[in-house]
């Protein structure tokens, strides 16, 4: 695996990552084309995380505050109220779905129901 430490870039990232964390330093993976922000205080696996844009800018410095083990407790309260809104709207797609294939179905599964009232469904 080829790793490349980046020390200096236009924007200035790798030292102002040191005010969020002073054992972090960025190395760029040339075998998978990636940066990544490892942490010289967690021992041999000193990878902590992969920075998820293809250049080094302020969303870098945003997203390692955003992601910092200190806001885990939020990140997955975040998570799980995504996750329920998510859900919400995948039973309220369902459910308008069943409603038209319902209508649908009883307006042409037997021709002598020309007049069901569907009031009951809304």
């Amino acid at each position: 695996m080829g790793l490349i430490q980046i020390n200096d870039d236009v924007l200035d990232i790798a030292s102002r990552i040191k005010e969020i964390d002073e054992c972090y330093y960025i190395m760029f993976n040339t075998t998978k084309r990636r940066f990544e922000v490892h942490n010289s205080g967690q021992g041999n696996n000193t990878l902590a995380t992969v920075i998820p844009y293809d250049t080094l800018d302020a969303r870098t410095i945003c997203y390692l505050r955003t992601t910092r083990r200190e806001r885990a407790k939020e990140l997955t309260k975040e998570i799980e109220l995504t996750n329920e809104r998510l859900q919400q709207n995948a039973l309220s797609y369902a459910t308008a779905e069943a409603e038209i294939k319902l209508k649908d179905y009883l307006k042409y599964a037997d021709d002598k129901h020309e007049n069901v009232d569907f009031s009951a469904l809304n």
